[in-house]
């Protein structure tokens, strides 16, 4: 389920027509960025919050696996989608193993199907930021015993 505040999602193609596209049929949704490029999509991501990238594989300079790439390593909070309308499976194999996909969508899209996709990846992420919560939590517990069992060793050596 989707919250009461909408998801950002950043969509990149160089396809004028596929960004118009996936707009009209995700921004009931979603809020929706876009780029024609995966240099233009490194500025939107510096600018605004982004909770899922979506990126086409086939754009002229840089391929939507190296956009990939790169955003694990500067944004590793971010879900990440491959969309293309190729089936090379050398891309999504890289895709996963070096993009770390949530998923991989064929072009051309089914409406229902991609909105699914998208609140799937969102709740994801919302799962995994609510988890890491926890970790950091019982971390901070942890912490806070094991300075209370130092002190009551120290005050039993002083005895």
């Amino acid at each position: 389920m989707i919250s009461p505040s909408k998801p950002s999602i950043l969509y990149v193609d160089d396809e004028e027509n596929n960004l118009i596209s996936f707009r009209a049929a995700t921004r009931k949704h979603f809020v929706v960025y876009t780029a024609t490029s995966a240099e233009a999509a490194k500025i939107v991501l510096e600018k605004e919050t982004i909770d899922i990238l979506v990126t086409d594989q086939k754009m002229p300079k840089t391929k939507g696996t190296e956009l990939l790439e790169f955003v694990v390593e500067k944004y590793p909070d971010l879900v990440r989608i491959l969309l293309t309308g190729y089936s090379d499976m050398d891309s999504l194999i890289i895709a996963v193993q070096q993009g770390h996909i949530f998923d991989y969508i064929k072009k051309p899209w089914d409406i229902a199907n991609l909105v699914e996709v998208l609140q799937k990846a969102y709740e994801s992420k919302l799962d995994t930021e609510k988890l890491k919560n926890e970790i950091r939590n019982k971390n901070e517990l942890i912490e806070s015993l094991q300075n209370k069992l130092k002190s009551i060793i120290s005050s039993s050596k002083e005895l």
